[in-house]
């Protein structure tokens, strides 16, 4: 209390020492606070005015998209984006006032570790050069695995990466590590017994783990069910980003 009434002290003595009041207001706005009440509370000195609230949001909103821009022009980045449905229930359903469904999107922009570069992600050209759909394909970029059923290609490539079976790596030795790692976790005779010395499987290709910080983008006013809806949260997120240019 005593911090509160300090605070109101210098506010009103000099505009400028508003912190506490700053606070408050951008909770009240985060909460969604009637426009009146937030006008109560900053004639009360508890707040500053929503007008300074909104100036606020403007400037944290400009200062994040410039943020963003310039983070995601500077490293290799991938977006990923998902539908987000928002229902608008009515106090009394009528037929004149039914449940309003919002579809919207969202996303977010997540960098690519592991030594990725702006060359490793420029294969769109490679792609098309031996596409099926491609009626300028020429014989030499048809895949060799084309035409042939997948159940011999998938003979061929298990034959070609299989690992001999005294290999730890090899098929039977996983098949048995998960059959003992079940059999661990459900029996309690079989995990006091063998459970110290259940060991991870072995490891092939290990992948390093990379902390992974992502950054949010705007909500997006777009129905991505439809085709021409991607294409327009695809576009709006490359703005976004700073991708357009």
């Amino acid at each position: 209390k005593r911090v509160v009434l300090f605070s109101i002290c210098m506010q009103s003595n000099e505009r400028r020492c508003n912190a506490l009041q700053t606070i408050v207001g951008m909770f009240a706005h985060s909460c969604n606070t009637p426009e009146r009440v937030l006008e109560t509370i900053a004639h009360a000195g508890l707040s500053v005015s929503s007008s300074s609230v909104l100036h606020m949001v403007d400037s944290l909103s400009k200062k994040a998209a410039g943020l963003t821009q310039e983070t995601v022009r500077s490293n290799c980045f991938s977006v990923g984006y998902d539908n987000l449905d928002i229902q608008f229930k009515s106090s009394q359903p009528t037929i004149e006032k039914t449940p309003k469904l919002l579809h919207m999107a969202t996303g977010a922009f997540f960098p690519l570790s592991h030594g990725v570069v702006k060359e490793d992600l420029k294969c769109v050209k490679e792609m098309w050069r031996k596409s099926d759909l491609n009626q300028d394909r020429v014989p030499e970029d048809i895949p060799p695995y084309e035409g042939i059923p997948d159940h011999i290609r998938l003979l061929d490539l298990a034959k070609k990466y299989s690992v001999p079976d005294d290999n730890p790596a090899s098929l039977p030795n996983l098949m048995a590590w998960h059959v003992r790692n079940i059999m661990i976790t459900h029996v309690s005779d079989v995990k006091a017994r063998f459970g110290p010395r259940h060991a991870p499987p072995v490891a092939m290709e290990q992948i390093p783990v990379t902390k992974t910080t992502q950054i949010p983008a705007r909500a997006l006013n777009i129905n991505v069910g439809t085709n021409s809806g991607n294409g327009a949260a695809l576009e709006s997120f490359a703005q976004q980003g700073g991708m357009t240019e």
